[in-house]
């Protein structure tokens, strides 16, 4: 088949529906939402189609299929569960030129139900070409869960503003309400509550303002940024947290999600699928384009060396750095992980345990964990703190550093942009953390003094204190393949003191 995924007006189509069990109402239950010129052709029907029909939202006729009652069909969805019948039903409609979709028997299909998200004015469908529905199922919940709560309201809002513009600004070119609009849905996105009417017309009228006062794209780009993201929850909230101290300094944001060879492949563990990089890559090529301003990514994310022309311009107060052992037993012994740092380090605390591989978000590890898969699982703690993940049935361990290196950046967020954007850098500059900034410095210059990938056990962590004396003083932990070792000093000396523990552990 060669589908092209067509939105069509069925303002005036009449469907049929020939069957009347699940199959069936599973497809009439996405029609209802745009439609309610439907017939069901049945000898029978389940209770999910007569109650509809009681409410007048489709025709019901108790009867076997007739070859007449294509006569007033502009659509048919052929789902008796007779293969045999579906494909005779199928074979009538061609002939006659009629859409038809023969339920889970794509070569008799000149059309497919994708799986699909409606949000108010949003419809968002996923195909495969029947190949894999249950993959465009499992991206349909991917998206869903991305997707704000408030995007139907906000889409009303923006259908309700473009509506009236032209009239209401008609010196505006093209150029300009497309800039006012970007402005708007980004305002929109961003806010806890929406606007009433009246807001909203301030709201519009102040963005105007701005677009009629800028000279070119520098000025709009310096109140308003594009957000490059992996698009997980953690990531969204990690965004969220980005976008409010930005907006504290009057810019706006959106998100542009980018999926990622470490997202994509969610079968395999990360020392398995090797090289470095894996959350990043695809970010930063979209940065490279100039496709996105910025690119929020977890620390322990980055690998030691970053594209060439990009930096990691500031960083947000840190989380907790510590990796959890959560546990439904006090002795597990199946205990589940990706990573190859915390496999190694759990080998020692645990020698005799199984550790096998465990991939997937936050939720989805706890959620396996809970239904017994495991004994145990390990997790940053700053990923659980972020999301509010509630830990309450387990037995959670916090493990110290001594225990468990960290990896490199653990529990910081940063924030990486072009090395020659100057008005991003300075931008930028004003929402840095910069205690944050102190331990993410020195642990990065360990990190790529090891220089590993994420195929290889590695951690690189440190621990600043006041000294007696008035300086600050770092305690730095290192992890590298079968070795790990600590070093501590003076806090200005922290390049010296990571050659000294790198020579050590490799």
């Amino acid at each position: 088949m060669k589908l092209f995924p067509f939105y069509y007006d069925i303002t005036d189509t009449r469907f049929l529906v020939v069957g009347g069990g699940e199959v069936a109402a599973g497809k009439i239950s996405r029609l209802t939402s745009f439609t309610d010129k439907i017939t069901v052709v049945a000898p029978e029907a389940s209770v999910y189609i007569s109650d509809l029909c009681h409410q007048g939202r489709l025709n019901y006729v108790r009867r076997a299929f007739q070859n007449s009652d294509l006569e007033n069909a502009d659509c048919v969805i052929s789902a008796t569960g007779d293969r045999e019948l579906n494909r005779h039903i199928s074979t009538l409609c061609r002939q006659r030129k009629i859409p038809v979709n023969a339920v889970d028997d794509p070569e008799n299909c000149t059309f497919i139900f994708p799986a699909m998200i409606r949000k108010g004015p949003l419809t968002v469908s996923i195909s495969t070409n029947g190949s894999s529905p249950s993959y465009a199922a499992m991206l349909k919940r991917e998206i869903a869960g991305i997707l704000p709560e408030n995007i139907d309201q906000v889409l009303e809002i923006m259908h309700e503003v473009r509506s009236a513009f032209p009239e209401d600004h008609p010196d505006f070119d093209q150029k300009e309400r497309a800039a006012v609009y970007k402005r708007l849905l980004a305002e929109l996105l961003a806010s806890d509550v929406l606007p009433g009417q009246k807001e909203q017309k301030s709201l519009v009228e102040e963005i105007c303002r701005e677009v009629s006062q800028s000279d070119g794209k520098a000025d709009m780009k310096m109140n308003h940024m594009i957000i490059a993201s992996r698009g997980s929850r953690l990531s969204l909230r990690q965004d969220e947290i980005v976008s409010e101290e930005l907006k504290k300094i009057g810019v706006s944001t959106e998100i542009r999600v980018v999926r990622t060879r470490g997202d994509l492949d969610t079968k395999h563990a990360l020392k398995d699928i090797g090289g470095s990089g894996l959350f990043i890559r695809e970010v930063e090529e979209v940065l490279h384009k100039h496709e996105a301003d910025i690119a929020v990514h977890s620390a322990k994310d980055l690998p030691y060396d970053l594209k060439d022309g990009m930096m990691i311009a500031c960083v947000m107060p840190a989380a907790a750095a510590a990796d959890l052992l959560v546990m439904r037993t006090e002795h597990p012994h199946l205990i589940g992980t990706g990573s190859a740092r915390r496999e190694a380090e759990i080998r020692r605390i645990f020698p005799h345990a199984d550790i096998r591989g465990l991939r997937g978000n936050i939720e989805t590890r706890v959620r396996k964990l809970s239904e017994g898969d495991y004994d145990a699982i390990v997790i940053a703690e700053a990923g659980i703190d972020r999301l509010q993940v509630d830990l309450s049935a387990f037995q959670v361990r916090k493990l110290t550093p001594e225990e468990m290196v960290p990896a490199c950046g653990q529990g910081i967020i940063a924030i990486e942009c072009r090395a020659d954007d100057k008005e991003t850098i300075d931008r930028l500059s004003a929402i840095n953390d910069e205690e944050t900034m102190k331990r993410f410095l020195p642990e990065r210059y360990l990190f790529g003094l090891l220089r590993a990938d994420c195929s290889m056990p590695v951690g690189a962590h440190a621990v600043i204190r006041a000294g007696q004396k008035g300086d600050e003083e770092i305690t730095l932990y290192a992890l590298y393949l079968d070795k790990k070792d600590q070093i501590s000093g003076n806090y200005r000396d922290y390049k010296e003191l990571c050659r000294k523990l790198a020579d050590r552990v490799m």
